[in-house]
């Protein structure tokens, strides 16, 4: 079953771990929303949407086959590391 729900993240975050996001779309509000170092893990109901912002990961970025990574119309991804 796959969710229709966004969840738009609109400040810096600092936390630790992995961000995963299973079902439905989490969205970037700022540039480097997510902490550079989090691992991300886009579930085959999901996705991850750059919403036009940038955004660098330095642990990687897994997406399932049928999960989804947007990055709008001038959004950009950095892997680095």
């Amino acid at each position: 079953t796959s969710s229709t729900s966004t969840l738009t993240l609109r400040g810096l975050n600092s936390y630790g771990g992995t961000t995963t996001v299973n079902a439905g779309t989490l969205a970037l509000g700022v540039n480097n929303t997510l902490p550079v170092g989090t691992v991300v893990s886009v579930g085959a109901n999901g996705t991850l949407s750059l919403a036009n912002m940038a955004q660098t990961l330095s642990k990687g970025l897994t997406i399932a086959s049928g999960g989804k990574l947007d990055l709008g119309n001038n959004g950009s991804l950095e892997l680095t590391g």
